[in-house]
């Protein structure tokens, strides 16, 4: 189907409505095909009226073969989300090129196993959208095991990414993982610990309006505390999204600790709401709806919308 739709589109068929002309999204799970087949992708991904794309289960091969003998210009395409179960970064980034017009990217890199060497930081966007990019999403697996340490691979500093407005990431792979693995460093005695963590005003962009940090930090209260003390060098920082929570009861909130989060005690998460409050950071909590006698029924954001129950 998604040939013939193409085909119209090319044609300036306007009046055909097989041409489907207001198509503007295509989502497709490429497991089908073991996530290896161009000429599927191709044909979606190159149908004019489409601008959001988001495929699931594709192979590495597929980009490969995807970019090498083509020279395309997809400038149709705002906006990109892709999942891979392993991905060259190099062609990835190949890939990536041949969206000029692109937004928003999103990204879940799975890699199988453990990786044999120390992975270099993860860099594959493309010069030219780290400039453009305006909403930037990435998920990575990959690790390197050093004796009983298992090392993230981080990301490369995103400064860079002059107008990114939201970000959505990992802890470890933002600010690295030492602090994650400290509680079995005290049982090696002296053995070369790699030291990855880094200052997380150093690595994100100032044109950031959104964060969301989601995984474990058990360092979060002081690495946020640092990220608030520092809110002059990003003025326009609004939001930050760490999977706080708000446990309501019957419709009331359970008196103990009414915001919960796993990395900050009650203490901690007065404080670091009260640092929000001066520096105009709006925290987001999720309310978890829950009864006396069953597990969450539903939970909503700030502005009550439903996002899902257990």
């Amino acid at each position: 189907m998604s040939p013939t739709i193409r085909r119209l589109q090319l044609q300036k068929q306007l009046d055909n409505p097989a041409a489907l002309w207001k198509l503007r999204s295509v989502n497709v799970n490429m497991w089908h095909t073991n996530g290896k087949d161009p000429n599927h992708l191709m044909q979606l991904l190159t149908i004019p009226s489409v601008e959001i794309f988001r495929g699931w289960t594709l192979d590495k091969t597929v980009l490969r073969d995807f970019v090498h003998p083509n020279d395309l210009v997809l400038d149709n395409i705002k906006e990109l989300s892709l999942t891979f179960d392993c991905i060259d970064p190099d062609i990835l980034r190949q890939f990536l090129c041949c969206f000029p017009s692109l937004k928003r990217l999103d990204c879940s890199l799975n890699e199988p196993g453990v990786l044999e060497s120390c992975p270099p930081d993860l860099s594959f966007v493309p010069h030219f959208l780290e400039l453009q990019l305006e909403d930037l999403a990435i998920s990575d697996s990959a690790t390197f095991r050093k004796g009983n340490i298992l090392i993230q691979r981080k990301l490369k500093s995103l400064a860079s990414f002059k107008n990114l407005r939201i970000l959505k990431t990992r802890w470890d792979q933002l600010i690295g993982q030492t602090d994650i693995v400290m509680d079995i460093t005290d049982t090696l005695f002296g053995q070369d610990i790699p030291k990855t963590s880094r200052q997380i005003t150093d690595v994100i962009p100032t044109s950031l309006e959104r964060l969301h940090l989601v995984g474990h930090c058990k360092s979060a209260p002081a690495v946020i505390s640092g990220l608030l003390g520092q809110k002059h060098r990003f003025p326009r920082l609004k939001y930050l999204d760490l999977g706080w929570q708000r446990v309501l009861y019957d419709g009331e909130l359970i008196p103990e600790d009414p915001h919960s989060h796993v990395h900050f005690s009650k203490a901690e998460s007065l404080e670091c709401l009260s640092m929000c409050r001066e520096a105009g950071v709006e925290m987001v909590v999720w309310t978890s709806s829950r009864t006396r006698n069953t597990i969450t029924e539903s939970t909503k954001d700030e502005q009550g919308n439903a996002t899902g129950g257990a």
